[in-house]
């Protein structure tokens, strides 16, 4: 959890690097999105303590793609839709709800550069453009659209985000 603002930084660079590819419309949106779509993370792991603990880093070590099915499995309620209370209960505007709470769905319910940047889980050595774009093309059938260079380049740039936040 040390470095919890740092991996958000990435993702919402992410986000909007490729927000800018695939619906440029939105790609302020998209930033603020990944940057706060775990935001109930920090809230679960300090109520949650060891147990909480224990789930994120099993997913962090694992190959599963979403947290929120071993959080809602062993917990009863996970991240996304916590997350999506608290946006609401802080008068977030809808879309920016929804997003939070659909950021781990395959469905449309968050744009799909918030979907693809929620694949990332920790630092730039565990999750590789590689990675990144192979899971992006196994879960949503992106194709050829998100290339390792394109990913290379965003996750670079997110790099100065990142440290500033750690």
């Amino acid at each position: 959890m040390s470095n919890f603002w740092a991996i958000s930084a990435r993702r919402a660079t992410m986000a909007r690097g490729l927000a800018n590819i695939l619906h440029p419309n939105v790609q302020s949106d998209v930033f603020t999105i990944g940057l706060l779509q775990d935001m109930a993370v920090p809230v679960l792991a300090n109520s949650g303590g060891d147990r909480y603990r224990d789930i994120y880093q099993s997913w962090l070590g694992g190959n599963l793609c979403d947290l929120t099915e071993q959080e809602q499995d062993q917990l009863n309620m996970n991240h996304a839709h916590l997350g999506a209370q608290m946006a609401e209960y802080w008068e977030f505007p809808q879309p920016l709800v929804d997003a939070i709470k659909g950021h781990h769905a395959l469905s449309d319910e968050a744009p799909l550069s918030v979907r693809i940047a929620a694949l990332i889980k920790g630092s730039a050595e565990n999750d590789t453009s590689e990675i990144i774009v192979e899971k992006a093309q196994r879960m949503f059938h992106v194709g050829s659209i998100i290339t390792i260079e394109m990913v290379d380049e965003i996750l670079n740039e997110s790099g100065s985000l990142a440290a500033a936040l750690n």
